[in-house]
């Protein structure tokens, strides 16, 4: 009877134990793979039907975890979790009265521009590194900026063919074909952990390079039901949550930009004599990110509406929105 009852005792103990290795197991399943796509276009906002200033941006990635790439899994050692992104992405650039200047036979010069027309295309690598409450995001930009990028041709190409809307002719005075070269910084810090309905963060990121030299400290709130700093869908962060996870929720961010130098608008960071650079560059502006993100299982969407005060351009003001969305597998 005894030894029943100690076999009996020892299989409970083995179950119980077992159990929790499963749901161990189930808590950290998370999906390897994600594709995602993201448009932004100033068209978005409602009673706007003309372009200006960050005026449209095409986004593909490829989002990934892995145990080693190219070393960058020996930075931080105290990390929780690491995924890797490679994604390309076109914008395009036009001045603020942009609907001004469609083809005529009379053309508008670039003296008539706030801001140059400028268009780059550019790949990025960028590696996120989780931790308990927070997370550090570092990236390397390389691409091309000017007529190669191909933006101009695109949105004449929309305009004429697609959504039959004027034609501009600013696109002509781009600045000169250049190579860019930029690396970035993000960091991010969950300010209320153990709140899963409201939660504040704080943080700030960095990009140096021939494109952007520039820093913004940031600060924002979510409302709803949303996963950790390091695994929610707002910061790209959805792959290193568990398959079964779900969120919907509202997050504004605020942050405070100080720019040394805009490739956009400025053209060369190594020469001055950039044919239509602008000559009253902002260093700071003002921004406020709105918006509503949902996550289920292996689908995310996004909604975005991003304001802008004096970014390029002193005392401008610009709103824009954007779609994002994502598969994981």
């Amino acid at each position: 009877m005894k030894k029943k009852v100690l076999r009996l005792f020892k299989s409970s103990l083995l179950a119980f134990f077992a159990g929790i290795f499963c749901v161990a197991a189930q808590e950290t399943d998370t999906y390897k793979n994600q594709l995602s796509f993201s448009t932004d276009n100033d068209i978005f906002v409602i009673g706007r039907d003309f372009d200006r200033y960050y005026s449209f941006g095409i986004k593909l990635g490829y989002q990934f975890k892995t145990e080693r790439f190219l070393g960058l899994q020996k930075l931080f050692k105290n990390k929780i979790d690491q995924s890797y992104t490679i994604d390309a992405s076109l914008e395009g650039f036009t001045s603020s009265n942009a609907e001004k200047f469609a083809a005529t036979i009379d053309i508008e010069g670039p003296e008539n521009f706030d801001r140059p027309w400028t268009g780059i295309l550019y790949a990025q690598l960028k590696t996120t590194y989780a931790f308990e409450r927070s997370f550090v995001r570092l990236g390397l930009l390389t691409g091309i900026m000017g007529p190669s990028s191909q933006a101009g041709a695109l949105q004449l190409y929309w305009h004429a063919d697609i959504s039959n809307d004027l034609e501009y002719e600013g696109w002509q005075f781009q600045n000169p074909d250049q190579l860019l070269l930029n690396i970035s910084s993000e960091y991010i810090y969950d300010l209320t952990p153990t709140s899963k309905t409201f939660g504040l963060f704080a943080g700030g990121q960095a990009r140096f390079g021939n494109l952007y030299i520039d820093a913004m400290p940031v600060f924002g709130f979510r409302l709803g039901l949303f996963e950790s700093i390091s695994k929610t869908a707002s910061f790209g962060n959805q792959l290193m949550a568990n398959k079964k996870v779900t969120e919907y929720f509202f997050q504004s961010k605020f942050g405070l930009g100080l720019v040394a130098f805009d490739g956009t608008a400025q053209g060369n960071l190594l020469r001055s004599d950039s044919p239509y650079k602008i000559d009253d560059l902002s260093n700071s502006f003002a921004t406020m990110i709105h918006g509503i993100h949902l996550n289920a299982d292996w689908l995310t969407l996004g909604l975005v509406y991003t304001w802008e005060y004096g970014r390029v351009v002193p005392k401008s003001t610009h709103i824009y929105g954007g779609l994002h969305g994502s598969v994981r597998f």
